[in-house]
């Protein structure tokens, strides 16, 4: 029987000068950008993971003792989702057809479900129909990993231009073409880091921040990746601190959780800069030029 076949446009292809090591997630997965066919499984796996725990599960067989690349034991955490705080975000076609993990799911999970799905048509744009990895001040950047066997996208990061602000984008951000003469200087910033339950801890998410990092350093030219951290999410504080990632306190008021369902802990975001070259990067709150270093 013949393996699925791949909707991703696979990164090796799109960044030539990506190594093998960034690049090849193994033979169980092939990792790289969407195509137009992606778009309703990726909302589907940003629902499941960040907005559902009632939802169906595929749930492979999964090795607890697994190690990642280092030999290192793995240790699994997600950037928090950054999916819609708009009041007014109910905009997708209700006759588009729901994923089958999603056929039992409450109302409310299929129209969030609708909703991520026209928000990642609006964020990616233009690079659903030309994939490339190259700086964008009009569309995002998500990486996906796809299972070989079984062809479901298991995984998903999307790094952006976004305002060097600390404030959480929203489902519909604005372009940043749009934001190049606002009071902040745009720089990388990386959202919506998602693995399926059952494909947890086997360094998959890891895997898509190394890349990610490599992506924003080589072929956007920038020193700094940002992004936000969930301080209540013990694992995620432990993962990005463990990689250089450090929490920048003066952004702390405009930090703001978005509004949970009633009832529920509320998150405590707080934004959190890497320095990805060796050199010496500006010090914070001194100005920044779309995130790139002063020498």
């Amino acid at each position: 029987r013949a393996p699925p076949p791949l909707c991703l446009i696979e990164l090796s292809e799109v960044s030539p000068l990506c190594p093998n090591d960034v690049c090849d997630a193994g033979p169980e997965f092939a990792m790289g950008l969407l195509s137009p066919d992606d778009i309703s499984d990726t909302a589907a796996l940003l629902v499941e993971c960040f907005y559902s725990s009632t939802l169906p599960q595929t749930t492979p067989p999964v090795d607890n003792t697994a190690h990642d690349r280092f030999g290192e034991p793995v240790t699994m955490a997600l950037s928090k989702a950054t999916l819609p705080r708009n009041p007014f975000a109910r905009v997708a076609d209700p006759s588009q057809e729901l994923p089958a993990q999603l056929h039992s799911a409450t109302p409310a999970l299929q129209e969030r479900w609708r909703t991520a799905s026209r928000g990642l048509q609006w964020r990616l744009a233009e690079r659903l129909q030309r994939p490339t990895v190259a700086l964008s001040l009009e569309a995002s950047l998500l990486l996906a990993l796809q299972d070989r066997t079984t062809g479901q996208l298991v995984a998903c990061v999307e790094v952006s231009l976004r305002p060097i602000d600390g404030k959480l984008p929203g489902e519909f951000a604005v372009p940043p073409l749009f934001l190049i003469h606002s009071d902040s200087d745009l720089g990388a910033y990386l959202s919506n880091l998602a693995v399926l339950p059952g494909y947890r801890r086997r360094g998959i998410a890891s895997r898509l921040l190394e890349a990610c990092e490599w992506l924003v350093r080589v072929e956007w030219s920038l020193d700094y990746l940002y992004l936000h951290v969930d301080l209540h999410n013990a694992a995620a504080v432990e993962l990005y601190g463990s990689v250089g990632y450090v929490q920048l306190p003066s952004y702390d008021p405009v930090c703001r959780a978005p509004r949970g369902k009633p009832g529920a802990r509320a998150a405590h975001n707080r934004y959190h800069r890497k320095l990805l070259t060796a050199h010496p990067g500006p010090s914070e709150g001194s100005r920044v030029v779309a995130g790139m270093g002063s020498g």
